[in-house]
């Protein structure tokens, strides 16, 4: 028994073998690499290290961000290293809020006076021979092993305010959020710890104590002449009151503009369509009540004619009958005076009325 190829004659397939694709960094090379779009310039961070010196004569701020006050005033700086000059470009108040003690979450607050804006230098300097007390309540610091520890003295009890930790060989401030921002000083490898001292010469400080000096000056003076101001003007106001008060009241003081007192324009047709409805609706109340009290009278007479005639003695009533039946003839001849007094001047109202005859020949 045989077998047959089913295929026959059929030639046997081909097998084709595919080629990966190149990859992009080859099909890259051939065409120019476009330039990167440039990133947005981050804003700059502020320093936030805050070395404890004694060689420094005032507090230093190398960023305005920590300034509560600043007044842009330009005068230098020497280094204690060199005697070279460094600019300052303003100066101004501080609030330094710092860890109260090591492993506390505590926080106090030191306010720092005539702070000197120098935005060239490595870090910020806060001194202890320029150190302001607030309040009368007195600031102390002592050295120990750990760094330096600050107290202030409240109510006869002395009271931890603050304290430092080692950096880079000087004693930083430990603020009471966590450092995050900029360090010159780590960034700087060629730095030396002497170089961050400063001194602000004598002839700069006598500089600025005229400027404050002028400045205070200026603003009494405007003070003053504010004051001025405000008591002149009273003075005039209350001379207008007593003037006014001297002088005769004016009879045409009510109506000042002469148009106010002009008679006002002839009424329209809807309006005087209007008041003779009116006119109408009150006459009909005033004669139903006329009809109500004739009615009224007729019914007492009734009564009384009815009552002699049914009873020979004589009758008493609480109410004289006579009194009540005049005390009616009197209201409907009331009542009629009114309705004809009403009707009269209405039709003397409809003769004189003007713009009548204009109406009607519409």
């Amino acid at each position: 028994m045989s077998f047959e190829d089913p295929r026959g004659s059929l030639p046997l397939p081909r097998m084709q073998v595919h080629q990966p694709a190149p990859k992009l960094q080859q099909s890259r090379r051939s065409f120019p690499q476009l330039p990167r779009a440039k990133h947005h310039r981050l804003k700059k961070f502020p320093c936030y290290d805050w070395i404890f010196s004694s060689a420094t004569n005032m507090h230093i701020a190398i960023d305005k961000y920590w300034f509560k006050s600043f007044t842009p005033f330009d005068t230098y700086v020497l280094t204690v290293a060199g005697q070279h000059q460094v600019s300052i470009r303003g100066i101004g108040s501080v609030d330094l809020k710092i860890r109260c003690k090591p492993n506390s979450h505590q926080s106090r607050v030191i306010h720092l006076e005539n702070v000197l804006y120098v935005p060239s230098w490595t870090c910020n300097i806060f001194s202890d021979i320029y150190f302001n007390p607030s309040s009368g309540y007195d600031f102390e610091h002592k050295w120990t092993k750990n760094g330096v520890c600050f107290t202030k003295r409240m109510e006869g009890k002395v009271k931890a305010w603050g304290y430092t930790e080692s950096f880079c060989g000087l004693d930083r401030l430990v603020l009471s959020r966590k450092p995050h921002g900029r360090s010159p000083m780590l960034e700087d490898k060629d730095r030396e710890v002497w170089s961050v001292n400063l001194n602000w010469p004598l002839s700069q400080r006598d500089k600025w104590d005229e400027f404050t000096a002028k400045e205070l000056r200026r603003l009494v003076k405007d003070h003053e002449a504010e004051i001025l101001a405000q008591q002149q003007k009273a003075q005039q106001k209350a001379v207008t009151e007593s003037t006014e008060l001297l002088l005769p009241k004016n009879n045409d003081s009510e109506h000042p503009n002469p148009k106010l007192k002009s008679t006002s324009p002839p009424p329209s047709a809807s309006k005087i369509s209007v008041r003779s409805k009116s006119e109408t609706n009150l006459a009909k109340v005033m004669a139903r009540q006329v009809s109500v009290a004739s009615l009224n009278l007729e019914q007492a007479g009734a009564r009384m004619s009815l009552n002699e005639l049914s009873s020979n003695k004589t009758v008493t009533i609480k109410t004289d009958p006579e009194s009540r039946v005049s005390s009616l003839k009197a209201s409907v001849n009331a009542s009629r005076g009114l309705l004809k007094d009403f009707l009269a001047a209405r039709a003397e109202d409809k003769e004189n009325r003007p713009g009548r005859a204009s109406i009607g020949g519409l």
